[in-house]
C-alpha cells in the first residue's frame, strides 16, 4: 500500500495518483489539471463501476458491456493500471454473459496482468470468469478448482455483494456438473449475503436461479 502524503489515504500498490484526493503519489504535486482529470476519471469510474453491477443483476447485459467498456477505456487513457485491472475483469464477467468467450479470455488474461497478487478483487474476479469459461468448455475439475478459489478469496473482505456473486459463480460451476444439491446450497448461502446487503436485484437473481434448480432436484 501507498500513503498519500497529502490525505493520508492507503493506495493499492500501483496507484500513480490517490483515490481520494488524486495528489500525486510519488510526492511531487500534480499540475491542477492533471489533478482534476485524475477526479473526474475516477469518480466516473466508480460511477459506473456500479452503474453495471446494477445492470448485469438486473440482466441488462449489452449496456453492462458498454459500461464496462467505458470504465476501460477512461482507465486507459490516463495510464492507471491499478483500477484497470479490476475494471478488466468486470468488462469480461459483461463479455461471458454474451457468449463471447474469446473476447472474455483477453480481458480477464489483461486483468491479471496488470493485477497485483495480493489485489483480491482482481484475483477473485478472474477466478470468477474463468471457472465458468472452463465449465462452458466441459473442464468441470478446472472449473470447480477456480470457483472454490474465488468464494475462499471472498471470505478475506467485508463486500457481501461481491462474496454472493462469488458464490452464485460457484453454483452455476456445480450446476454445470450435474451437482444440483451442492448448487442449491451455494445459491442459498448467496441469497443469504444479498439479503444482509439489501441487494434486492441479486436477491431475485439467486431467488430465481433457486426457483429453477429446485425444480430439477
Amino acid at each position: 500500500m501507498t500513503v498519500c502524503q497529502a490525505c493520508g489515504q492507503e493506495n493499492p500498490d500501483g496507484f500513480k495518483f490517490c483515490g481520494n484526493c488524486a495528489a500525486a503519489l510519488d510526492g511531487a504535486p500534480a499540475p491542477r489539471e492533471m489533478r482534476k482529470t485524475v477526479t473526474v476519471v475516477f469518480c466516473d469510474v466508480t460511477g459506473s463501476t456500479a452503474l453495471g453491477e446494477q445492470l448485469m443483476a438486473a440482466g441488462d447485459l449489452d449496456a453492462a458491456e458498454q459500461i464496462a467498456r467505458r470504465g476501460c477505456e477512461l482507465l486507459q487513457e490516463i495510464g492507471e493500471r491499478a483500477w484497470l485491472s479490476t475494471q478488466a475483469c468486470q468488462l469480461a464477467e459483461s463479455l461471458y454473459a454474451l457468449g463471447r468467450d474469446d473476447e472474455a479470455i483477453e480481458w480477464v488474461e489483461l486483468g491479471l496482468e496488470l493485477g497485483a497478487s495480493d489485489d483480491v478483487m482482481t484475483q477473485m474476479l478472474a477466478r470468477q470468469v474463468l471457472a465458468k469459461l472452463a465449465a462452458r468448455s466441459g473442464d468441470h475439475a478446472r472449473a470447480e478448482a477456480l470457483a472454490a478459489e474465488a468464494v475462499a478469496l471472498g471470505e478475506s473482505i467485508q463486500y457481501p455483494v461481491a462474496q454472493g456473486d462469488a458464490r452464485m459463480d460457484y453454483a452455476e460451476v456445480l450446476a454445470a456438473a450435474g451437482r444440483t444439491d451442492d448448487a442449491i446450497v451455494e445459491l442459498e448461502r448467496a441469497a443469504a449475503l444479498y439479503e444482509r446487503k439489501g441487494a434486492t436485484a441479486c436477491l431475485a437473481r439467486a431467488r430465481d436461479r433457486l426457483g429453477e434448480l429446485a425444480a430439477r432436484a
